[in-house]
Formats: C-alpha cells, structure tokens, sequence
C-alpha cells in the first residue's frame, strides 16, 4: 500500500523545489503563511509546522515582522570540513589537475547496497568517477552520487575544472549528513587509478549529505596514503 505523504511534508518539499529550482535564492522573500494556507488548503497550524522544521533545518531563517526568507546556504561540522581536494593540493604549491574517468545515470535496482539504502527509488540518481592529481601524481579517487532532481546542473559539469563539492555547495542548502573515515584493502578498480597494489592498505572517506530530509550526495573518496595525509585543528 502506497503511504500517503503528510500534509506538513508536501509544503516541505514545495518550499525545497523551489529553492533546488533556482526560483528562490538566499534572502529571497518566500510566499507568506497565509499564501501557503491557501496554496495547498490546510490549516495554519500545518503551515506553520512546514516552516518550522525547515528554520530548524537552516534552510529557512524568520524574520520578526517582515517575513520568512531563505537563508544563507552552509555546511559545517565540528571536524572535518567539506574539503577542496583542489585547494589542499594548490595550498602544498602543487599543481592540481583532474581526469574524470566515467560518468552516467544510475537506475537505482543497480546502485550498490550500501547507497541504495540512502536514495529513494524515485530519485534521478547520477554518477561521476574522477580522478584527482598532484604534479601528475594520483591523490585521490572520487566515486560520487548526485540526485539530479535536486542538482539538475550536476549532470552537465565540466568536472576537469570544476569542483563536484563546491558546486553541490553553491546549489543546494545542505545542511546535515554524515561521514566516515576508515582504513580498508584498496579494490582493484580503484587501485589501478591509485597507481598502487590491489589489496594495499587506502584511506576512505564516506560522507552522504541532506537537504532537509532528502538525501543529495553520497561520495566515497579514496586516498593514496603515500601521498595524503589529513590535518586541521580542533577549537
């Protein structure tokens, strides 16, 4: 039996296509309560409800007597930070180039398991392989997922010369997820663009990334561990 999406979460993922389709900016103006009342013929109660997580979210921000609007696009957290591959090789005063190795739309009956349990079967699931280099050396695999629903842009980069990540920033307000750092054996696949030993110990980070409750990344970047190593300080 199909579930019936609640009222409170239609107006939800209205307010999120709109902003995913460009019509409302950061400190745009949005459409008022009363507006939304008479949009989708609810109470104001079920309005304000909408409107509320979604400020509790940071992608809408109120402000007393003049409205709710948009907010500023963010994306921190309290250790690593959404990184520029190309700005950590750059800051080394290397010379930073990409080679995108693949790219294509993913049905999701043929996603792997462990990203087929974030995206929904509906959404327009796209995927780059890319290659990032230091002096011509490899430094890091990127395997990345985009919902194209939500990123309509992504599919058409030019991912030689722009940044996945700081693109996904500049579009989406995304603003929670998840991330794992581990040590695991190098596959094959990956091990070849790596330029090192299949089964050879890698460095993986994981991160899978929400705007609001709907997942738009999910990106496993591997690390030659010859070549990279991660730092930052901790406040």
């Amino acid at each position: 039996m199909r579930r019936v999406l609640p009222e409170y979460k239609k107006i939800k993922n209205y307010i999120l296509d709109q902003i995913h389709k460009g019509n409302w900016h950061p400190d745009d103006l949005i459409e008022s309560e009363n507006e939304l009342v008479k949009r989708f013929k609810v109470s104001r109660m079920t309005v304000n409800r909408a409107v509320n997580d979604l400020t509790a979210e940071g992608v809408l921000t109120r402000r007393r007597g003049a409205g709710t609007y948009v907010a500023q696009k963010r994306f921190s957290n309290t250790f690593v930070t959404v990184r520029n591959i190309r700005s950590d090789i750059e800051s080394m005063g290397k010379s930073y180039s990409a080679h995108l190795i693949s790219k294509r739309r993913f049905p999701n009956l043929e996603l792997p398991p462990a990203v087929a349990k974030i995206f929904q079967p509906h959404q327009n699931i796209f995927r780059i392989e890319l290659l990032h280099l230091s002096n011509g050396v490899p430094m890091q695999f990127e395997r990345r997922y985009v919902d194209l629903n939500l990123v309509p842009t992504f599919e058409n980069l030019d991912f030689e010369s722009v940044s996945p990540s700081t693109h996904l920033i500049k579009n989406v307000p995304l603003v929670n997820g998840h991330y794992e750092i581990k040590s695991l054996r190098c596959p094959k696949d990956v091990a070849q663009y790596l330029e090192m030993k299949e089964a050879d110990p890698t460095l993986v980070l994981t991160r899978f990334t929400y705007s609001s409750e709907q997942p738009v990344t999910y990106v496993e970047m591997w690390y030659n561990g010859d070549n990279f190593s991660f730092s930052g300080d901790l406040d």
